[in-house]
């Protein structure tokens, strides 16, 4: 099978224009997620007191509100929990819009098994792990590894029959060849999440939702590799084009 064709412009070109369409309530959605995943770390630790006794002056006051770190500790990996669980569920929607086969954004798309959770949620632990290690070890390994791996979160949710393992190996397999076009994704994401900070932090979201999308449209084209790309075509029709060529 020849090469795939998988540009920067073709990525952006298709993901824009999805989050157009839907990238505004996509951001609503996670600026909520943020704002109550937020809340929740919070509420084990009295924040207004201890910063009241750090005003005052009272050092043992602030060290006996200290104590409730461990409540802190406690709120704060429940928060990450349901983060994680309600991200999973946006991605899944951001994937079904994509692919045409969600019209708008609904909660119907978090509607998936137990296991494909539990799955999605150990695959961002184990990638963060292994990133972190090349990071430490040198901050090329950490980048390298990080873009190599970079579809194993979409695959788990579109095959969490394949398990981890399986997840692993084809981000590895699909992203062969293209870590130039993908790492050229990645720093147009962070310039976009650097211009949706400029907006009051606002935009900062819908700056993530199109991010959300590059990621997805990545995944679909790597992953189905098309013979002939043409990004004004739906997702899906570039698939079953993909499938009469084979």
């Amino acid at each position: 099978m020849e090469k795939i064709e998988f540009t920067v412009s073709m990525v952006r070109s298709r993901a824009w224009e999805l989050t157009k369409k839907h990238g505004l309530i996509i951001a609503v959605v996670l600026f909520v997620v943020a704002m109550l995943t937020q809340t929740i770390s919070m509420l084990g630790f009295p924040t207004q007191a201890y910063m009241s006794a750090l005003t005052n002056g009272d050092a043992e006051a602030a060290l006996a509100l200290l104590e409730g770190l461990g409540t802190l500790t406690a709120t704060s990996l429940l928060a990450w929990v349901i983060n994680a669980v309600l991200t999973t569920g946006v991605l899944r929607c951001v994937i079904l819009i994509a692919k045409g086969e969600m019209v708008n954004f609904e909660l119907s798309g978090f509607k998936m098994p137990f296991t494909t959770y539990v799955y999605f949620i150990l695959a961002t632990i184990l990638v963060g792990i292994i990133v972190g290690l090349g990071t430490c070890l040198c901050i090329i390994p950490g980048i390298f590894l990080g873009v190599r791996l970079i579809l194993v979160c979409p695959h788990i949710l579109e095959h969490p029959e394949d398990g981890l393992g399986g997840a692993f190996k084809h981000s590895w397999n699909a992203t062969k060849g293209h870590f130039w076009s993908l790492f050229g994704l990645l720093l147009l994401y962070v310039l976009f999440c650097f211009l949706g900070l400029l907006c009051c932090c606002v935009g900062l979201y819908f700056a993530v939702a199109m991010g959300y999308f590059m990621l997805v449209v990545a995944y679909l084209i790597l992953s189905n590799k098309p013979a002939d790309v043409d990004t004004t075509l739906p997702i899906t029709e570039q698939v079953a084009t993909t499938e009469n060529v084979d």
